[in-house]
């Protein structure tokens, strides 16, 4: 089962890397987690995608106040 748990100083650094094939499609760890703490002020959460136990990969949100919505 696909899960999504919030990024904390315990599991942040996990050695997930994105293949060269989705790297013009998906962003780095790295480039996620500074996004995560540059929209802070939106109320952003940055989660790591977890199948079962396994790590897959980062994902963020940030509110957009503006428009009533939100950037996943």
């Amino acid at each position: 089962m696909v899960r999504l748990e919030k990024v904390t100083p315990e599991n942040w650094r996990l050695g997930l890397k994105v293949s060269e094939l989705q790297k013009r499609y998906v962003s780095d760890n790295a480039n996620i987690l500074a996004r995560a703490w540059a929209y802070r002020d939106e109320n952003s959460e940055a989660f790591v995608i977890y199948d079962d136990k396994e790590p897959i990969g980062m994902a963020m949100y940030y509110d957009i106040d503006e428009m009533g919505a939100y950037d996943f």
